[in-house]
């Protein structure tokens, strides 16, 4: 069986490029195992045009603890 061709997404024609430092963000939330079967969730907050501004793992990650990191950092939520 062959596998189906995908298309490629195209971007959104008015979406901006970052010029300079904090002009688009990237926010992700990923999670895994430890080998003792214990969940472990990280959120990485990323400027994409300099630095990473947070990086936290954490056992369990509820929204007001992404919300505060988000806030701390100066990222603009909205």
């Amino acid at each position: 069986m062959t596998p189906k061709r995908r298309m490629k997404a195209a971007l959104p024609e008015h979406r901006a490029k970052a010029v300079g430092s904090n002009d688009i963000w990237a926010v992700d939330l990923v999670h895994g195992h430890l080998a003792l079967r214990q969940k472990l969730r990280m959120l990485t907050v990323v400027d994409t045009r300099s630095f990473c501004p947070a990086l936290h793992a954490r056992f369990s990650y509820r929204g007001e603890k992404a919300v505060w990191t988000l806030e701390k950092v100066g990222c603009p939520i909205g």
